[in-house]
């Protein structure tokens, strides 16, 4: 059974391509769905994929459920919008205030309230990682020198504060 079609909402630099061309060697059958004044042209003329502006969401989950998607990655780098100057559909003037106090959060929050949106119009959201393997380093020492026993405290502490920090 194949896979399920996967959209790919891509945003600027090289990793949505990256995400594209992995799912579309993997039978993923990719959508790509480019954010207007992020997304490479030539992206989005190479997979096919329209252009919707960031506050369009109403139009990308239908279109998503149009072209059969199931998943969705967001795959590049954004610019936080001037919320004042987005062009929205119903969708997403009815999601903005959950958006807005999330934006109030910091880019973290203001990502998860976007997700949430998606995710309860039914799409499973994956990470970038989910589809390139190679994203990820292997457990273990990076290099020729491993850790020795009283290193461990001090990358414990640093784990913590990174993941505090996000």
């Amino acid at each position: 059974m194949p896979s399920p079609r996967l959209a790919i909402v891509a945003g600027g630099g090289d990793l949505p391509r990256r995400v594209a061309e992995q799912a579309r060697r993997t039978g993923r059958n990719p959508l790509v769905v480019g954010l207007k004044g992020f997304a490479e042209a030539s992206l989005l003329e190479e997979f096919d994929g329209p252009e919707l502006s960031v506050g369009e969401i109403g139009r990308l989950i239908q279109l998503m459920k149009k072209e059969g998607c199931e998943e969705m990655v967001f795959a590049g780098w954004l610019k936080r919008p001037d919320f004042s100057a987005l062009k929205l559909d119903l969708k997403g003037v009815q999601s903005l205030p959950k958006i807005l106090a999330a934006a109030k959060k910091g880019d973290d929050a203001l990502l998860r309230a976007v997700m949430d949106v998606f995710a309860e119009a039914g799409f499973r959201i994956v990470g970038a990682d989910d589809v390139l393997n190679d994203l990820l380093v292997r457990a273990g020492p990076l290099g020729a020198i491993s850790p020795k026993p009283d290193h461990w405290p001090d990358i414990r502490r640093a784990a913590e504060v990174a993941k505090m920090s996000g």
